[in-house]
């Protein structure tokens, strides 16, 4: 015979019982059957979800690099909140990229404000200087609390790294003021091309407010590192 324990009942009580899934339905009467010696102890209930802050990770293409370093952020996140369907539609997330500053080329009255170290969304991307900073993303869902994640980035100076002769500047008026200590001066990019070739580490500087016409910037000569910029003081170069 099939056994019922019913919790809560004092002995003697009669209780009615339905089997939902079939056409039984009965009475009974509470029997005393003993201690609980007998019955498997029940787990404990699962943590209640209300409130509980949401789970995040962060993911960069890279920690570290040579100034200026463009890096791309995302950010995953979940949420215990019912209402949270689509992380990336539902979860408003803010990211601090610990690096101060504006946009020196936009009006002031930009209706997103001129501010370089904050970003919105899942995915976004910043430019760093030289230095460490400490990159941190909030995310909130408008139930649980905020949850907020950061990331490290290092970044070398570019004079360091292209030290010496590794750097070469190209002025066309032979204008090497302001230029990098050290580096070599060259008045045409095929001069510099060709005096640096075999340099495991290269970088062009162009002289600022100059124009440069047609220089040949292919380089078939293999290097670890690569990079252009200007130097100088004035108006971006012009190639």
């Amino acid at each position: 015979m099939s056994k019922l324990r019913f919790r809560g009942f004092p002995t003697g009580q009669a209780v009615d019982f339905t089997v939902s899934a079939g056409t039984v339905s009965a009475n009974a009467e509470i029997a005393e059957w003993g201690g609980d010696e007998d019955i498997a102890p029940r787990p404990p209930p699962p943590p209640p979800t209300e409130g509980v802050d949401k789970t995040m990770t962060l993911s960069a293409t890279r920690l570290s690099g040579t100034a200026p370093a463009g890096i791309m952020f995302e950010a995953t996140a979940a949420s215990p909140a019912a209402n949270v369907d689509s992380p990336y539609h539902d979860i408003h997330y803010t990211w601090d990229f610990g690096d101060p500053g504006e946009f020196q080329r936009m009006a002031a009255d930009m209706p997103w404000g001129r501010d370089r170290n904050l970003a919105y969304g899942p995915v976004v991307m910043h430019t760093f200087g030289a230095g460490s900073y400490t990159v941190t993303c909030t995310a909130r869902d408008g139930v649980s609390a905020p949850r907020a994640v950061t990331l490290q980035i290092t970044v070398a100076d570019a004079d360091s790294v292209y030290s010496g002769a590794d750097t070469g500047v190209i002025s066309a008026s032979g204008n090497f003021a302001g230029k990098p200590a050290g580096a070599s001066e060259y008045t045409s990019f095929a001069a510099a091309k060709a005096a640096m070739s075999g340099r495991a580490k290269q970088r062009y500087l162009f002289r600022r407010g100059e124009t440069f016409t047609n220089p040949d910037i292919r380089l078939t000569d293999p290097c670890d590192k690569l990079a252009f910029g200007g130097f100088g003081s004035g108006a971006d170069p012009v190639i």
